[in-house]
């Protein structure tokens, strides 16, 4: 998949380094996710209408191709160079069913527990991602209740009205993204704010600042880097077999043991 906010899948397949299979997936090198700035402090109502627009378009973006995201969270959310992207190493089709357990946790939607993936689900992990960057916590929720979850009294408008829109219990209740994007264009935004109102590029950077003032914060990439993210997997495969290539797939790449992004390692299959 091609799309400026998402994070490039180069290659993915199977490998056996010394008789251990292996899985891997070489993809764009990121510098940051938002997990990694969370515990420091929470991002500010203007570094959040920064985040949001290009977030969104991916997410939609992927919601058109009829697929669904299925992992939003802040360590999915990254700085690449001098933009926001989304990782794509989770896409799964819309409507497939996977197990219950794998969608049941502090991002998971009520319906989770069917284990059945809908753009929907995504729209709810959205809304807990807005109000934890915002506030370095979730919202309150009691999943067993048939009630929204609690959100903080001092939320920020027009995010206070967002989150509310995505947590609805009943899914058919949940704004869609193209809605959110909608209310976003609607709150006033100052005109020096207005470049990065369209999700185009992050702002610049203030070398004489400390790191971790502003995100995302890295400067543009000289070249495009690859990372492999490998998973210790039974795969009872060949060596380099069953291997899909992409159409903008690196010549020469090979998988790497390590990553510099310091999320979650995750191999969609």
């Amino acid at each position: 998949m091609a799309h400026p906010h998402l994070v490039r899948v180069f290659e993915s397949g199977r490998w056996e380094v010394e008789g251990t299979p292996l899985l891997y997936v070489v993809m764009e090198a990121a510098e940051e996710d938002l997990s990694q700035i969370l515990p420091e402090r929470a991002l500010s109502p203007e570094e959040v209408r920064e985040m949001l627009p290009p977030a969104l378009a991916a997410i939609g973006y992927i919601h058109e191709q009829g697929l669904v995201h299925g992992r939003l969270r802040p360590s999915n959310i990254l700085a690449a160079g001098d933009q926001v992207k989304v990782s794509a190493d989770s896409l799964r089709a819309s409507g497939e069913v996977i197990g219950a357990a794998s969608g049941v946790d502090g991002y998971a939607p009520p319906e989770a527990a069917s284990g059945k993936l809908s753009p929907v689900a995504d729209v709810w992990s959205l809304g807990i991602t807005v109000v934890e960057v915002l506030t370095q916590r979730r919202p309150t929720w009691n999943p067993a209740e048939p009630t929204s979850p609690t959100l903080p009294k001092d939320l920020a408008e027009p995010f206070a009205e967002i989150a509310r829109r995505c947590l609805q219990v009943d899914p058919q209740q949940r704004w869609t993204i193209a809605e959110i994007s909608g209310r976003l264009q609607q709150a006033k935004i100052s005109p020096e704010k207005s470049s990065v109102a369209s999700g185009t590029r992050a702002p610049a950077i203030d070398e004489r600042k400390p790191r971790r003032k502003k995100w995302p914060f890295a400067v543009a990439a000289i070249g495009i880097a690859v990372v492999a993210l490998i998973a210790l997997v039974p795969t009872g495969g060949k060596k380099k077999s069953e291997v899909q290539g992409q159409e903008d797939q690196p010549a020469n790449s090979a998988p790497v043991a390590s990553s510099p992004v310091g999320r979650e390692s995750k191999v969609a299959m």
